[in-house]
């Protein structure tokens, strides 16, 4: 299978893309960066987008579409959202990614985080999208409101 791999709008690396890629390179299958130009090749298209406001020129229907910039309830699958990421998509990144928690405490009229995620609860160790990288970038929301919050920077400064 050939799967293609789009990234609407995210200004650092995709994690939820690199993901995907890992699923599916470890089944086997081709995976590239979406080309619009060579969108009838692909078995399947994935894309990604963070932002309400942006474009959405190059997406189709035949896609599979997510992020919270198109849909806050579709979530990866259990399996894929526990996956080491595949950092090769971004080869000058130098650090790993991930979400320690998810959710948050607060409803905040401006956020969507507690609608997409809600409330603070454990989500992965950090072992989970990090090996060998020297630099790890938490995308939690508000990891200081999960009560457990001084262990997992423990294991963190530990590590």
């Amino acid at each position: 299978m050939k799967i293609g791999l789009y990234n609407v709008d995210s200004k650092i690396p995709n994690l939820a893309l690199m993901k995907l890629s890992a699923f599916h390179k470890a089944q086997g299958n081709c995976v590239e960066w979406y080309s619009p130009l060579f969108h009838n090749e692909y078995d399947k298209i994935y894309a990604s987008k963070v932002f309400t406001f942006s474009d959405n020129g190059y997406l189709k229907n035949d896609m599979i579409i997510g992020g919270s910039g198109w849909n806050l309830k579709c979530k990866l699958p259990e399996e894929i959202e526990h996956i080491y990421p595949d950092y090769s998509l971004y080869p000058k990144c130098d650090y790993s990614m991930g979400f320690l928690t998810r959710g948050c405490i607060r409803s905040c009229d401006y956020c969507i985080v507690p609608r997409k995620e809600g409330t603070i609860r454990k989500n992965a160790d950090y072992f989970e999208f990090t090996k060998d990288q020297k630099r790890i970038m938490l995308l939690d929301n508000n990891i200081l409101a999960y009560k457990g919050h001084l262990d997992e920077f423990k294991i963190l400064i530990e590590s």
